[in-house]
Formats: C-alpha cells, structure tokens, sequence
C-alpha cells in the first residue's frame, strides 16, 4: 500500500523517488527532509497541498485507477482485518493501524 502512496505522493510533487532516496540517504532529519521537499516540490501554493491531501483522503476505491483498485481487491483482505468496511482509500490506513 505504501508503494501506492508514494508513487501519488512523487506524481504530484515532481520529486523523483531517486532524489528522495538520495536526500534520506545523505542523513537528513526530518526538518532538513521537509525543507527539502518544500523546496524541490513542484507545487508550491499550500492551497494546492491542502486540496490534494483531502482529496487523497476522501477517494473512493472505484475513484482509484483500474490498477489501484485490483491492487486493493488484493491487498484488503490480506491485510485490513475482517468485517470491517473499507469506504475510502484512507480508511485502509486507519484499519491497519487500529484506529478504526
């Protein structure tokens, strides 16, 4: 799921996953690593970030990419515990992490 995530998350900065790769490598900490990504993001209006992360949260799996949906059809009951609906993406992460 997170490889998931990440390739959005990449999609939607402009940063690549070597960049990325390269900067945690060189030891950067985690306030170094936001400095960078504010930096280096292609997209640099806060409004811009705020929409794309209530849109991340609130999508829908039929809102996904073919690819991203047959790849949950897997990954859901292998992972998120059973009976418990999954109504957005988000929802995924909370059930796994027992929040929910």
């Amino acid at each position: 799921m997170a490889l998931l995530a990440s390739r959005q998350w990449f999609s939607f900065t402009g940063i690549t996953p070597e960049q990325f790769k390269d900067v945690v490598a060189a030891g950067a900490t985690d306030e170094e690593l936001a400095t960078w990504i504010v930096g280096n993001s292609k997209v640099k209006d806060p409004a811009d970030v705020l929409k794309w992360n209530n849109a991340m949260r609130d999508m829908r799996l039929s809102d996904m990419s073919l690819q991203a949906q047959q790849y949950m059809e897997e990954y859901i009951p292998r992972f998120v515990p059973n009976h418990r609906p999954v109504y957005v993406w988000f929802d995924v992460y909370d059930l796994e992490e027992k929040r929910l």
